[in-house]
């Protein structure tokens, strides 16, 4: 497969799951039947007779992506496709209110949360939930905090200026919002080891609890992630791993000079 062709799939792609994120994060805010009715599909496969009424939503914006040959993409490249957009729709409408209050004002991605949920936000939801999935919920827990909306978290951003999961998880855990970076680290390692069908049943928990602690999330190169698991799991759980960690020392370093202006200003102003 040209280059080309790879980029003008994935631009594709993302394309049309950032429409997807931006209508559903406004209508899952303003209609409670939609939200309902997306929110029982997390964690279920896309054949599950539960998941019939999501297809008046998904469809329209995932079209034929899924049914299009895509050489390299191998094994199930269709299913990773079409996975991806369904489980990303379900995500944000699972979103405890007051993160759903917040994107629907500010917009998919935005900053921390006013008040903080449970580390379990998805538990409302009706789909099923394994004691695998139970295990991996965060036990960490962050003090509130109010930080300013960045337009992307800097120096995380992975290719094409966009921002993955492991930016998503480094940037909160520098920010303060998650405290404990060595778990979430492991977490993401474990994420990165799983089947396709792993993934889409541990993605949510781990998930839910950044959102609900403040976290961004960047929709669109979520669903393009996970639309390469089925043939490029290895080389998407690098983008992972290398994006925590830059993330992670980006944050971390923004925190330290803001700290130190924030000293500096306090010792002049005694001083004065």
């Amino acid at each position: 497969m040209s280059s080309s062709t790879e980029h003008d799939i994935r631009t594709e792609i993302r394309s049309a799951a950032d429409r997807m994120a931006r209508d559903l994060t406004r209508r899952v805010a303003d209609e409670p039947a939609v939200r309902a009715t997306l929110r029982r599909g997390v964690g279920r496969r896309v054949e599950d007779p539960a998941m019939l009424p999501l297809h008046a939503f998904v469809t329209p914006y995932l079209g034929d992506l899924h049914e299009r040959p895509r050489p390299g993409w191998s094994p199930t490249p269709g299913e990773a496709v079409e996975r991806a957009f369904y489980a990303v729709a379900t995500l944000i409408a699972a979103q405890p209110r007051q993160v759903r209050d917040r994107d629907a004002e500010h917009g998919p991605g935005s900053g921390a949360a006013e008040e903080r949920g449970g580390a379990d936000g998805v538990r409302e939801t009706e789909g099923p939930a394994s004691e695998e999935t139970e295990a991996f919920v965060p036990q960490d827990s962050a003090e509130s905090h109010d930080v300013p909306e960045p337009s992307e978290p800097g120096g995380g951003q992975g290719p094409g200026g966009r921002y993955g999961l492991g930016s998503t998880l480094g940037t909160a855990v520098g920010e303060g919002l998650i405290s404990n970076a060595d778990a979430t680290e492991q977490r993401l390692h474990l994420l990165c080891r799983q089947s396709l069908d792993g993934v889409h049943a541990q993605l949510p928990r781990l998930l839910a609890h950044a959102r609900v602690q403040g976290a961004r999330t960047d929709w669109g190169q979520l669903v393009l992630d996970l639309a390469r698991w089925g043939g490029e799991r290895d080389r998407v759980a690098k983008e992972w791993a290398q994006g925590f960690h830059r993330s992670l020392g980006t944050a971390r370093h923004t925190a330290s000079k803001n700290t130190e202006t924030t000293e500096n200003t306090n010792q002049e102003g005694s001083a004065a």
